[in-house]
């Protein structure tokens, strides 16, 4: 990195005090031209929109892309591949949010479905969500029912729920979805290890007995 750092603060605060008490930013990613950075906020309960200079590199505005259900606690956010739309993950609310991406950066809600199967109960929490090379299937992992959620996506984007796929251990924080070989690796932060789970050609998930022992995983990169 060359130059002086940019600092930009967030603001807000949602209803529940003990994870809301304050903005609490939990991902970021760039548009496709590279003009704008999103941020999801889960304290905050927002997709604020930061505007990049194209010549300096630095933000020049922000805005709230999107303002979520209060209480929700937006986490991770993952575009479309071809379509004006995104896919937004509620850690406290369980849900996943398909979004209209609109050209100026901000977000308008179109649906919003639970990440968990009816009539569960248990107290667990959305974690990540990923979207295949072809845009055809979303993966949502769920902390305590301790599974992985796949979303059939039609031609439009929309969702339909087709299977929740043990995740191979407890406590799913991330995974890696590898389609050059076919599988989904999940770190199971509190059991301690990489699950590996097969992809198969129609997207849906599917055990093995492979597993990689890595104590307090929380983060896979290629």
């Amino acid at each position: 990195p060359r130059g002086d750092a940019q600092l930009t603060r967030h603001a807000g605060q949602g209803p529940d005090r003990g994870r809301q008490a304050g903005p609490h930013a939990h991902w970021v990613g760039f548009t496709a031209d590279g003009g704008i950075l999103h941020s999801v906020d889960l304290g905050a309960d927002a997709v604020f929109a930061h505007r990049i200079d194209a010549r300096t590199k630095t933000v020049t505005g922000t805005t709230t892309a999107y303002r979520a259900e209060p209480g929700s606690g937006p986490r991770h956010l993952v575009r479309h591949p071809r379509l004006p739309v995104a896919y937004l993950v509620a850690e406290l609310a369980n849900t996943v949010t398909t979004l209209s991406a609109r050209a100026d950066g901000s977000f308008a809600a179109r649906s919003v479905a639970s990440t968990l199967p009816k009539g569960f109960g248990g107290a667990s929490a959305g974690a990540h969500i990923a979207i295949n090379a072809a845009g055809t299937r979303l993966y949502v992992s769920n902390r305590g029912h301790d599974s992985i959620a796949v979303y059939t996506i039609a031609r439009d984007g929309s969702l339909t729920l087709a299977q929740h796929a043990a995740c191979g251990g407890h406590w799913p924080r991330f995974f890696l979805l590898v389609e050059s070989r076919g599988e989904m690796l999940v770190a199971n932060e509190r059991s301690g290890n990489i699950g590996v789970l097969t992809v198969g050609r129609d997207g849906r998930l599917r055990g093995s007995d492979a597993t990689v022992r890595m104590p307090g995983v929380v983060f896979l990169a290629t």
